[in-house]
């Protein structure tokens, strides 16, 4: 098992990348339904990758129909309302929604959501045995790296923070407008700044998120930042955001060609059976998920097809080596997998 390529790890020091947006806000009155649409975005955009397992709320009351600027030094904690929602499965916007919907306030004054941070989440990354969804829980592909905290991580490798803030409280200077919402996305593992080509493709899937968050909401100012990584002095939270490289779908693809190519293809084998002819390969990689393996096998068919070198078998058996098989049906330009539905993950 080898560090970023079979797990990852948390690590001293953290790197996070910040979206200052501007909020469009003039008067307090505007704030619930301006923060409500700016969550909605978020969990669009985030969802995918970043599932928010538990989600702090900061919530205060502003005085009504006040300037923005003004509220702000006149707000006032809500100090009944429950800040905290939980869900293991991943929290949906409905469900942030409707917690918030619960928080009462006084007639004149209105709800303040000052921040929305993540406390646990669920996130996806893509290592050598396919693409893993990892949590605080998970020791198999999450280790701790660090001598100062316990052996099991106390969080997911991406977490996110939304803040409504006032625009003068900004590294730099004041922004244009009163007030602003400042996206946080924060890790703590390395695995998005290294030369391999599993770090490859987490830097351009990280890197695409990035992107659509500066492209789905109208950016006044970006603040990228690193602390101090134990034993990794290269972190540059800049090259991720400005990667340039081919999408993470196409590293993926290729990356699944050469793996059967070096792992699968020397074992192969054809002969016949019941009057089929069988392509048959052997996998020794116990750690690759069954449905990961299949589509490595779609991939490289469809690459040797394009290539007209598409195996001239009626059957494609995969064995692997604790004694399962995998199979598929082969023409010219389909591959239909015909093996017990109770093999697959």
């Amino acid at each position: 098992m080898e560090k970023n390529q079979d797990y990852l790890t948390m690590i001293r020091g953290s790197t996070s990348w910040k979206f200052y947006i501007d909020s469009e806000i003039e008067l307090s009155n505007e704030v619930p339904d301006r923060t409500a649409a700016v969550m909605e975005r978020i969990f669009a955009t985030l969802g995918r990758d970043i599932a928010p397992i538990v989600l702090k709320l900061g919530v205060a009351s502003l005085p009504s129909q006040t300037p923005i600027d003004e509220a702000f030094s006149e707000a006032e904690p809500v100090l009944d309302s429950n800040g905290t929602i939980k869900n293991c499965h991943g929290i949906t916007y409905q469900e942030y929604a409707e917690r918030v919907a619960e928080i009462a306030t006084e007639d004149d004054r209105v709800l303040h959501v000052s921040k929305v941070a993540t406390e646990s989440t669920c996130v996806k990354v893509y290592l050598r045995s396919g693409m893993q969804t990892i949590d605080a829980t998970e020791s198999e592909y999450f280790r701790n790296d660090r001598s100062d905290v316990d052996q099991v991580p106390d969080h997911a490798p991406l977490s996110f923070s939304v803040i409504h803030q006032s625009s003068k409280y900004r590294p730099g200077g004041k922004l244009a407008g009163d007030s602003v919402y400042r996206i946080t996305i924060g890790t703590d593992s390395d695995i998005w700044f290294g030369d391999t080509e599993i770090a490859q493709i987490n830097r351009a899937r990280l890197s695409k998120l990035l992107h659509e968050i500066n492209d789905t909401f109208p950016v006044v100012a970006r603040d990228f930042s690193v602390g101090e990584m134990d034993r990794y002095t290269d972190a540059d939270p800049s090259v991720v955001f400005e990667y340039d490289g081919p999408p993470a779908e196409e590293l993926i693809r290729e990356y699944r060609i050469d793996w059967v190519e070096s792992e699968l293809v020397e074992t192969a084998a054809q002969y016949d059976e019941a009057g089929e002819t069988v392509f048959e390969v052997t996998s020794d990689a116990p750690t690759v998920q069954t449905e990961e393996l299949r589509k490595r096998i779609e991939a490289y068919v469809d690459h040797e097809r394009e290539q007209g070198n598409a195996p001239q078998a009626d059957l494609l058996r995969i064995v692997r080596t604790d004694g399962t098989q995998l199979e598929a049906k082969l023409t010219d330009d389909t591959l239909e997998w015909v093996d017990d539905e109770s093999d697959k993950v």
